[in-house]
């Protein structure tokens, strides 16, 4: 199911998106981005990862950078 990862920018959705979940176990079983994906924007980090600019920039991010 594809959102539109601009629907929720500055703010956080009601409920998360589908994928949140999904690659928050894969980030803490210990997936790591490579570095094509490490370079990406926020824009296209969240089309990456399928979540909306919102999530990716205030809990995947930081997800990553804690991991680091």
């Amino acid at each position: 199911m594809a959102i539109d990862i601009t629907e929720y920018w500055t703010e956080p959705p009601p409920t998360p998106s589908p994928r949140l979940q999904q690659w928050l176990a894969r980030i803490r079983s210990g997936w790591r981005p490579n570095k094509r994906i490490r370079t990406l924007g926020y824009h296209e980090a969240a089309e990456f990862y399928g979540i909306y600019i919102w999530e990716y920039l205030n809990v995947i991010r930081p997800a990553l950078q804690e991991r680091q």
